[in-house]
């Protein structure tokens, strides 16, 4: 069985910034933010908000340390969000109204809090499904399961084996105290296995890489209004 788009593009854009699964599937199009300065222009993520699956259901809370924080993201990561928030887009109802107006401006707060990662039935992922496409892929591809927090641990190490200093891969996986970081990963010199399976498991499910597009924002996908006249250790 082939896994959805959806799902495929929702765990290629964890595994390229490290975030947590339900970081991820709780990110909205009103967290994506432009910063221009002498570097040119580029992109970073809010990270305000989180899911957690509990007995009860879903919980939409903060996040695991309680406090936000700012992810930068490369340029194959905006291009996941950009294809991410033109897919949310085309499902959104199509509204007349004049630009400027106060309902037009509605419709653009309404449009930022939608979510950027939605299932291929236009629902809120939860963890255990896409763990559970994961394993799916991971036995098509002939390789050892893998699951979205090893491919967390899969950006850690990476980060950390390139030169990346503690202090700053905590910052950006949300961890309040770097020293956890320096116990977990300093042993991670490069974890040739888990990089292995994790790029056996990009190749089967994305497929060949295609030519890149010219990168445009993904702050361009805003709806169109019609008128007259957007490891080992589990440490989380």
């Amino acid at each position: 069985m082939t896994t959805p788009e959806h799902t495929r593009r929702l765990v290629r854009f964890q595994s390229l910034t490290g975030l947590r699964i339900g970081e991820v599937s709780q990110l909205r199009r009103k967290d994506i933010e432009t910063v221009t300065d002498g570097n040119g222009t580029r992109y970073v993520i809010n990270i305000r908000r989180s899911a957690v699956e509990t007995k009860g259901g879903l919980v939409i809370g903060a996040t695991k340390s309680g406090r936000s924080r700012r992810v930068p993201l490369t340029g194959d990561a905006v291009s996941v969000l950009r294809e991410a928030t033109e897919t949310e887009r085309g499902r959104l109802p199509k509204f007349k109204a004049r630009k400027g107006s106060e309902v037009d401006d509605l419709l653009n707060v309404l449009y930022g809090d939608v979510l950027i990662f939605r299932t291929a039935r236009g629902k809120q992922f939860r963890g255990s499904n896409v763990n559970r496409a994961l394993a799916t892929a991971c036995e098509a591809a002939g390789v050892d399961k893998v699951t979205t927090h090893a491919m967390r641990h899969a950006w850690a190490a990476h980060a950390v084996a390139s030169g990346v200093d503690y202090t700053r891969v905590a910052n950006l996986l949300g961890h309040a105290d770097s020293t956890l970081v320096s116990r977990v990963y300093a042993h991670a010199g490069g974890d040739d296995v888990l990089f292995a399976a994790v790029a056996q498991i990009e190749a089967s499910t994305h497929g060949a890489h295609t030519t890149a597009r010219p990168q445009r924002s993904p702050m361009d996908s805003r709806r169109r209004i019609k008128r007259r006249g957007p490891l080992r250790r589990n440490v989380s």
